[in-house]
């Protein structure tokens, strides 16, 4: 938590008004639902979903503001291996996440892409999305589902980030932009669950390259 005092220090020092609501207990889709719906009612101007176990750049809310775009993502890798920035094939009904190397290769040099969707675990929206977007935002009945290319193989799967935001591109027609930026990311590095696990480990993503990482997380994968 201390990267978020600080985020919020920083905001707040600069005369931005920053709120924090940390929700537990709450299916994930209806604590963002509750987020968007309190963004709306209180007037926010942008909404940042962050998971607990990332953990983005010092600063890095000043840095997505300057690109102005309706929702901004940032990279970190996911426990299926593969990092948070997908690519969408309508037709095939396919999602392609980012390639590890063109990540890897843009990292010094921040140029900003548009993408299909992205991993909510690190993503800045602006409010508008929300009011321009008919509620709920986030649940929905799972009728339609696509297909995730993995390190070794497709899953079958369909969540409430992708639904976000292929809706915002299909009823909105504008798209996330992939900032790339990389945060931090907690590994499991054994099987339990627990944050406050010492097993758990942090691995600094901007020191290292993104291919051994994304075979250590799938090695990890076939121990579990």
């Amino acid at each position: 938590m201390n990267w978020l005092s600080n985020e919020v220090g920083l905001l707040r020092s600069s005369g931005v008004t920053a709120n924090v609501f940390l929700m537990r207990d709450v299916p994930l889709e209806r604590a963002r639902d509750i987020i968007a719906e309190t963004a709306i009612r209180d007037n926010w101007d942008y909404v940042f979903f962050i998971d607990s176990d990332v953990i983005p750049n010092p600063g890095i809310t000043y840095q997505l503001l300057m690109y102005r775009a309706p929702a901004m993502c940032i990279p970190y890798p996911l426990k299926i291996g593969v990092l948070s920035v997908y690519f969408f094939d309508e037709t095939t009904k396919m999602i392609t996440p980012l390639d590890p190397a063109m990540l890897k290769q843009n990292m010094y040099s921040p140029i900003p892409l548009p993408t299909d969707a992205c991993a909510l675990g690190a993503v800045l929206i602006d409010t508008y999305v929300f009011k321009r977007l008919k509620p709920p935002w986030f649940r929905f009945s799972g009728e339609e589902v696509v297909q995730i290319r993995t390190l070794d193989k497709v899953r079958v799967e369909y969540n409430e980030d992708v639904y976000f935001f292929l809706r915002m591109k299909r009823e909105l027609g504008v798209k996330p932009l992939y900032v790339p930026i990389p945060a931090l990311h907690e590994l499991i590095t054994g099987m339990s669950l627990d944050p406050y696990d010492p097993t758990r480990t942090i691995i600094p993503m901007e020191r290292m390259d993104f291919v051994p990482l994304l075979q250590q997380m799938k090695q990890q994968q076939q121990k579990e």
